[in-house]
């Protein structure tokens, strides 16, 4: 039997993920601008960032921002090759050439940037701007994950972690997983197995402590650039897994020569396409309601964290959710059939007991305009779902058609084209019936406007014989 944790993680709408992916661009993007102006500096927090940013703008490095900003020319240049290699119009071997330099450009600009560096290096003891540090060389050992954390100030055990965590042993996961799911939604197809992802991340994690690995789950800016590079399928995967173990192996060395105003520009170049401004001025004239949780998640993304403003989006989308269950699409309005009037309620969807009350009410509302005159059909082709609750809920609304004691002198309350699955779940009172069929619904309308002095005996004959009942008349 298949199980189905994952489904939780459904209530991530598209307006949720565009909001939540650019501002996840624009935190990263300014956080990246710092390090393009060679700015060092660690504050929690959009406001404070940029408010210590503007305060220590005059430490700008020139190097730095002069390398950044050659980094960001090349990578845009690079990429206008892809207009000539969709040009059928170009030479096929000046196509594939652009389509090459086009996808390679971030390794380009890497490879440039280190060059640089090391023929620098071979001259002066330093470069004027800042490079990549604290690359360590060779593979992890492998070994039984540790349970305590050593820092200069203090030692944490198990339970001292456990601790300072607080509810971060939960919302770090979940957040985790959610980038992930965001960023498989993100892609062309958009589907994502949820159970496959919990079970994946789960899996790297596991094994992943084992070798000392930080915590395995989606990023954002890894996808952009990945997008840029090119990558279309799973497949890339292992091939960076390869390069990756390739580059721990051979490579570590060099990636000390690496500019980081470098590395910055490809981020701030990758990360800029995650950018989505015309969806939030669509949703304006389409749905203000998705447009609003945009907004929302979109702005506490930005002012408290991502991971504040994913829960408040999730929570916003499962209330939304409710909404609709407690107050469903109920068309009421008056009818006529054969000038006999009736008030006719088709509700849009099924019927479940936080919607009860409000059918009720509707109904209720449109008997007292009427003077409880006339009867109430429900129509319940629509109808997809009913609980118990609301089933109770129905037959209490043919007693609320009562104003007196006797049925006599109650409204009657037919229940036409009902699913007969669901129909089992309410109670028939005196003053409810079921119609399967239009006839059915005629019949009891003449009966009733007979009953309550609305058409004369001889027009009840008319509409029986219309009906194909057989009239003895003595």
């Amino acid at each position: 039997m298949r199980r189905n944790e994952g489904f939780i993680f459904e209530f991530i709408s598209m307006p949720v993920i565009k909001a939540f992916s650019s501002a996840t661009a624009i935190l990263v993007i300014e956080s990246q601008i710092k390090v393009l102006l060679g700015i060092k500096y660690l504050v929690p927090g959009l406001i404070s960032s940029v408010s210590t940013l503007s305060s220590r703008i005059g430490e700008a490095n020139m190097a730095d921002l002069t390398m950044g900003t050659f980094a960001i020319v090349f990578l845009l240049l690079l990429e206008l090759l892809e207009r000539v290699a969709r040009c059928e119009k170009r030479s096929k071997a000046l196509r594939v050439c652009c389509r090459y330099l086009a996808t390679s450009r971030n390794t380009l600009i890497v490879l440039i940037g280190g060059i640089v560096s090391y023929i620098w290096l071979g001259y002066r003891e330093t470069v004027p701007y800042s490079l990549s540090s604290n690359a360590i060389s060779s593979l992890p050992s492998f070994t039984i994950p540790s349970v305590t954390i050593e820092t200069p100030e203090r030692s944490f055990n198990f339970w001292q972690i456990l601790q300072e965590l607080n509810v971060g042993i939960i919302v770090i996961p979940i957040v985790g997983i959610l980038t992930n799911i965001s960023i498989g939604k993100l892609t062309p197809k958009g589907l994502v197995d949820t159970n496959h992802e919990l079970l994946t991340v789960g899996l790297c994690n596991m094994f992943g402590s084992f070798v000392q690995a930080m915590p395995s789950s989606g990023a954002f800016t890894r996808y952009a650039i990945s997008t840029a590079c090119g990558l279309r399928t799973p497949m890339a995967n292992l091939y960076l897994g390869i390069i990756v173990l390739l580059a721990l192996s051979y490579l570590s060395p060099y990636f000390n020569y690496i500019p980081e105003a470098t590395l910055a520009a490809i981020l701030i170049c990758s990360i800029f396409t995650l950018l989505d401004f015309k969806l939030p001025l669509r949703l304006w004239h389409e749905s203000k309601r998705d447009f609003s949780i945009w907004v929302l998640c979109f702005c506490v993304c930005v002012l408290f964290g991502v991971e504040v403003g994913l829960f408040v989006s999730i929570i916003v989308t499962a209330l939304h959710l409710l909404l609709l269950w407690a107050r469903p699409e109920i068309l009421v309005r008056i009818q006529e059939m054969d000038d006999m009037q009736y008030i006719s309620v088709v509700p849009g969807n099924g019927i479940y007991f936080p919607a009860i009350n409000h059918l009720r009410g509707l109904v209720l509302k449109a008997c007292t305009q009427a003077d409880f005159k006339i009867s109430v059909v429900i129509d319940g082709h629509k109808i997809t779902g009913l609980d118990y609750t609301a089933a109770q809920g129905i037959s209490k609304l043919s007693s609320d058609l009562c104003r007196q004691s006797d049925a006599s002198s109650s409204i009657l309350l037919i229940l036409y084209r009902f699913p007969e699955h669901l129909q089992h779940f309410i109670d028939v009172t005196d003053n409810l019936v079921f119609c399967t069929n239009e006839a059915k619904v005629k019949e009891f309308l003449t009966q009733e406007s007979l009953r309550n002095g609305h058409i004369s005996l001889n027009a009840h004959i008319r509409a029986s014989i219309d009906l194909g009942y057989k009239i003895d008349v003595e």
